[in-house]
């Protein structure tokens, strides 16, 4: 399941946590559509952390420093309507 994200190259990463109990790269995204493909394929944990680049996206590639958490919204908004039928 996705446990953390981050702000990374102007997009976000995605890790889920491995069979040894550590973090592991679930994947790279710039879009709505590629991240919640990448939440779909390893489900989605009930509590994501999640980097300070999140909050300092300008300096991870964005154009702001709230473009990321944008993003993040975006994407769960699509997933949610895509795997639970749920509005935004």
């Amino acid at each position: 399941m996705i446990e953390y994200i981050s702000a990374d190259r102007g997009g976000l990463t995605l890790y889920f946590r491995n069979a040894n109990g550590k973090l592991d790269l679930a994947g790279w995204g710039t879009t709505p559509e590629t991240l919640t493909e990448l939440l779909k394929k390893h489900k989605v944990a009930h509590i994501i952390r999640c980097s300070s680049s999140m909050d300092f996206a300008s300096e991870y590639g964005f154009k702001d420093d709230g473009d990321a958490n944008l993003l993040w919204n975006d994407v769960i908004l699509m997933y949610n309507w895509e795997v639970n039928g749920v509005a935004g």
